[in-house]
């Protein structure tokens, strides 16, 4: 999936390789008000199904189930988290649905907020803020659950870094998620260098 600007439709393809070729299938309209969304992404649940999430083109964060081939939205447009959150990445962790997000900033460094649900739709908890400094010069974009280390890895855009006249050289900065599952609570903190398979060691 992928978005098509400036309509903000959805269209899916498929491959049999994920270095493609890729073939377009059709056009998916979601669930959002008028059939559009803004910025995306696609969570697949432990049960199998699989979801799209997505600012509504009014920066609220909704969600629609994808039918079983993974190809058209099923139209839902549940609404997950309120205005002014764009960039939405969800994993199922400790038996929690975290959902973050960045500010609505376009291009420039935005702090990363966090709710938490027990159910893929919701309700989820009020937004906290998990970082620091603008996430450190960068805006979330996607968290990785890696089992062998059981702890989630969270992966942000640095864009226009380090050149600031070129975007394709643009950076990622990847740092470890604290959740604790007791208290809900979510934090990220900044490691200039780390070990992914012992994230919590300094």
């Amino acid at each position: 999936y992928y978005p098509i600007y400036p309509g903000c439709l959805l269209i899916s393809c498929e491959a049999e390789s994920p270095l493609g070729p890729f073939k377009l299938v059709h056009p998916v309209e979601s669930g959002s008000f008028c059939g559009h969304v803004g910025d995306m992404n696609v969570f697949k649940d432990t049960d199998g199904n699989a979801y799209v999430i997505y600012d509504d083109t009014s920066f609220d964060i909704c969600i629609d189930q994808l039918t079983s081939d993974y190809l058209t939205s099923q139209k839902e447009g549940i609404k997950l988290l309120d205005r002014m959150v764009e960039a939405p990445t969800m994993v199922h962790y400790k038996g929690k649905y975290l959902l973050a997000g960045s500010g609505v900033h376009e291009f420039d460094p935005s702090e990363t907020t966090l709710a938490v649900a027990v159910k893929v739709t919701g309700p989820y908890s009020e937004k906290q803020t998990i970082s620091q400094q603008n996430t450190w010069q960068s805006q979330i974009t996607d968290m990785i659950y890696i089992p062998d280390a059981d702890y989630v890895m969270v992966m942000c855009d640095q864009w226009f870094v380090p050149d600031k006249n070129d975007i394709s050289k643009s950076h990622y900065l990847w740092l470890p998620l604290m959740y604790d599952p007791e208290t809900g609570q979510g934090k990220l903190e900044y490691r200039k260098s780390w070990n992914p398979m012992k994230p919590f060691e300094k």
